[in-house]
């Protein structure tokens, strides 16, 4: 589905501000698509059926609104594989159906494997850390090599940069601990909860990529500062203070913090930072080293190195954890 489709859901029958995904889906979109067997995409463009290039994960309890905006200031191309309105929302049964039994081979892993990306939506109303599905879902497209992109809704309450709510930053201060996650439908969490205890890793190993996708974000956010923010750097401006050396203090701990936590916490760490050179628009050239050891009997003893500038990217590359290597 086209952004401009998803924005068009704004202007059906039934809509009103203010509604949530799961609102939107029972009072706007099944009453459209009742009886036809086709989620909503395939009912818009059932003449020229589109390939998704990015994959969304979300959580029901967000505004749509809110949604669709994260969506819009990410600047990512479509179309977006979006479940509301992909998957036929009859009811449990028939939902059940299209999911398939088996999670690895369903639809959400299917469309992973040729999209382009995923992007994590992250909102004021709805922590994604605290659903199964999305926790799962960034956990599996990491282990397919496809790159994961956070995108937010963040809100201005009054004039100033600290006045902004990131989304990203909030919902991120603590560790992901993903086995207190929930889905909507008691199936899929313990279809999901299976699959993960009975993967190498687990639970652990689950909240340990998702640790490093947050510290992903943050090195390339003080690369790179969000568009939606015309140039000023997103997140830690939040904490206080605009300057462009607090904001890169503020910015690498929270780099050292996630890098921290992908091995659980805690931890001790050693890192080393060299080369920082502050230009009038952006941070280049961060090098960073890191050694984490621990004892405990879940991890090995690991020594990892990693080094970031401005051509590194993280694309269809291994990514590797000190709990293992995912490839």
């Amino acid at each position: 589905i086209t952004l401009e489709q998803l924005e068009g859901v704004e202007e059906l029958p039934g809509y009103k501000a203010g509604m949530k995904m799961y609102e939107i889906v029972n009072k706007v979109i099944k009453p459209i698509t009742d009886g036809t067997g086709t989620g909503y995409a395939l009912f818009l463009n059932k003449d020229a059926p589109l390939r998704a290039k990015q994959m969304t994960s979300h959580a029901w309890g967000e505004s749509y609104s809110d949604f669709v905006k994260a969506l819009k200031d990410s600047y990512c191309e479509g179309p977006f594989w979006v479940c509301a309105m992909a998957i036929y929302q009859e009811d449990n049964e028939t939902i059940a159906r299209q999911l398939g039994p088996s999670l690895e081979h369903g639809p959400f892993a299917t469309v992973l494997k040729q999209a382009t990306g995923m992007i994590a939506v992250f909102t004021p109303a709805a922590d994604i850390y605290l659903r199964m599905w999305c926790v799962f879902e960034i956990f599996v497209a990491v282990k397919l090599g496809v790159n994961v992109k956070f995108a937010a809704l963040n809100q201005q309450f009054r004039s100033g940069i600290e006045n902004i709510y990131d989304a990203i930053y909030e919902h991120g201060k603590d560790r992901c601990h993903s086995a207190i996650a929930k889905c909507g439908e008691e199936s899929d969490e313990r279809a999901i909860r299976e699959l993960i205890n009975n993967t190498e890793g687990k639970f652990a190993l689950l909240d340990s990529t998702v640790e490093w996708c947050k510290a992903i974000y943050y090195m390339d956010e003080v690369r790179h500062p969000g568009a939606a923010f015309k140039g000023e750097p997103a997140h830690l401006l939040l904490l206080g203070g605009s300057g462009k050396l607090d904001y890169v203090a503020k910015t690498l701990s929270s780099v050292a913090l996630a890098i921290d936590r992908i091995s659980g916490a805690p931890l001790p760490i050693e890192e080393e930072v060299e080369d920082i050179k502050l230009g009038a628009e952006e941070v280049e050239d961060i090098e960073l080293g890191e050694t984490i050891n621990t004892e405990n009997e879940d991890h090995q003893n690991a020594k990892g190195n990693m080094t970031t500038n401005q051509e590194a990217r993280v694309g269809h590359q291994a990514i590797c954890c000190t709990t293992c290597s995912i490839q």
